[in-house]
């Protein structure tokens, strides 16, 4: 998981052209989690990325799969 969207996009399109797998990217930004309000931000994203890990629970295997991850609408 990261914030830093263009180097990561950048190393996924190397594995893609490179047809090498990866455990998927996940993305988000501090705009979505702001770590400047802990209570909001932090617990949103713990629970958006508790969300993810459900979503993805049968996953045993590399999917290559790029996530753009942002907090659930109440």
């Amino acid at each position: 998981m990261t914030e830093n969207v263009a180097d990561f996009l950048a190393v996924a399109a190397t594995y893609q052209e490179q047809e090498r797998s990866h455990w998927s990217l996940v993305l988000t930004s501090n705009r979505s989690f702001p770590r400047h309000r802990p209570a909001h931000g932090v617990r949103k994203l713990v629970a958006a990325l508790g969300s993810l890990l459900d979503e993805h629970a049968d996953h045993d295997k590399p999917h290559s799969e790029v996530i753009w991850r942002r907090p659930a609408m109440s």
